[in-house]
């Protein structure tokens, strides 16, 4: 009887040590990033500024002029980025804050003053939002809330 308990017990505790491990090895960033990438191919900056501009489009009610002219500032936006990004350089934050600037002009001209509002606010909450994958879209939740 004490042979069984005792086996039966190794068992027990031989099972929730392997599911620990997997449940581990499953939560990698290696493992989660393919997931969350709905294409591994890298997007060329036309397909990225129509991403950017369909997420516009949701988040502002742009209308179709707006969206047009979203589409174009949103193109310069990501050439802009890509062109560091082709030269193997990491743009410093002076860099990056100016073609922000440059952006925000362009975007406060297109969009209404109440669109621009969710627009500041909406980029305020992705600046201060962490560079993890599982946070970034639970965190304008999070913020509303607080």
């Amino acid at each position: 009887m004490k042979k069984i308990i005792i086996s039966c017990a190794m068992l027990t505790f031989g099972t929730v040590v392997s599911f620990a491990q997997d449940a581990k090895t499953n939560a990698t960033p290696a493992t989660i990033q393919p997931a969350m990438q709905a294409n591994p191919t890298p997007m060329t900056p036309e397909q990225h500024a129509q991403r950017l501009t369909k997420r516009d489009e949701m988040m502002f009610t742009l209308t179709p002029e707006q969206s047009k002219k979203v589409y174009d500032v949103e193109l310069e936006f990501v050439s802009a980025m890509e062109k560091f990004r082709s030269e193997n350089k990491q743009a410093t934050p002076e860099e990056r804050g100016a073609i922000m600037d440059k952006k925000d002009a362009k975007m406060k001209v297109i969009l209404t003053a109440d669109q621009y509002t969710k627009y500041t606010m909406s980029r305020n909450r992705q600046r201060n939002a962490p560079m993890t994958p599982g946070t970034q879209m639970q965190q304008p939740a999070q913020q509303q809330t607080k």
